[in-house]
């Protein structure tokens, strides 16, 4: 906002909903006034104004802006359940459970897969690398005509955003899949250097000074990684492999399928802005749902990953 100001001082931009960095904010750059709800529901925005019918516009100085802090019973137990929206949640609840409830596929075991709530110390969860095992499957199949091989999957921790729920039937619902992945974002095949994928995969113990704390996932690779004594990159990659055991040559060019939060320099991965994007491979939560089908189908019923991606080694 306040490039845009230096460029046009006299702009007409009134209000600004921000997103994505998970922030507090309820302040003004000039006349506009710039709020953000920190994130999943933890506050809300509410803005009023007053628009002339003449001009188009809002009246001047009738904006108001407000994010409030969104209590549960147990923070606030005066606060009770609204009935009216109780009954829209229960309708709409109705309405979608024929899809919602849909069996897509089953899992080995009668068993959740962990998510971002369960990570080992290494940032990894089952449900995590699961994904990035759907997506690195789906972009080799959407490639294939195009005689193009995809050698890696790495998406961020964030978009993964719940683990994934089993029945006790062992049975996969649409519904748990669409938790895992509600974004629909596209995904982006990318060719990237040996190289800038060790700068990408050190960006994430990158220290931001600002409490940021990111992670990416991965398949298709795996890496070592051990302490560095650098306060401002606290962990260094020291050796990136394939599922092979082959070192990644930093001279070569591979293949990466990412989303486009992450090809657009998301979650602080700037080096993803700079890799050039060579195809797309669908999107995100319809990879995800087909994978669970296709697996299933072909007698593979889904089974929680081994999470050895990530390798800590002391004392080097």
């Amino acid at each position: 906002m306040q490039k845009l100001y230096r460029i046009d001082p006299k702009n007409s931009v009134d209000l600004y909903f921000a997103g994505h960095s998970h922030q507090y904010a309820n302040a003004t750059v000039g006349h506009t006034h710039l709020v953000q709800a920190i994130y999943s529901g933890e506050a809300y925005a509410d803005i009023i104004g007053y628009l002339n019918p003449k001009t188009h516009d809002f009246a001047a100085k009738s904006l108001v802006a407000h994010v409030f802090p969104v209590l549960s019973a147990k923070q606030d137990p005066t606060v009770k359940d609204n009935a009216k929206v109780t009954a829209i949640v229960k309708d709409a609840d109705q309405r979608t459970a024929p899809i919602v409830n849909q069996k897509i596929g089953e899992a080995a075991i009668a068993k959740n897969l962990t998510g971002r709530d369960e990570n080992n110390q290494y940032f990894e969860n089952e449900t995590g690398d699961l994904v990035c095992d759907a997506q690195l499957a789906g972009a080799r199949e959407a490639t294939a005509k195009q005689n193009l091989h995809v050698d890696f999957a790495m998406t961020n921790g964030g978009g993964v955003r719940a683990g994934l729920a089993v029945k006790p039937d062992k049975s996969i619902t649409w519904g748990a899949a669409q938790d895992v992945q509600p974004f629909g974002n596209i995904l982006d095949v990318v060719s990237m250097t040996g190289q800038q994928i060790y700068d990408v995969l050190n960006q994430q113990y990158k220290n931001f000074g600002n409490g940021h704390k990111t992670y990416l996932l991965t398949a298709g690779l795996k890496y070592d990684f051990t302490k560095n004594d650098d306060q401002t990159q606290p962990f260094k990659v020291t050796k990136v492999y394939g599922n092979d055991g082959k070192p990644i040559d930093l001279h070569k060019t591979y293949h990466v399928v990412i989303n486009e939060f992450l090809k657009g320099g998301g979650d602080y991965f700037n080096q993803f802005k700079t890799a050039k994007q060579v195809a797309t491979a669908g999107v995100d939560t319809d990879v995800f749902v087909k994978y669970i089908k296709d697996q299933t189908k072909a007698g593979k019923p889904i089974a929680a990953p081994k999470l050895d991606r990530k390798h800590f080694v002391a004392g080097k």
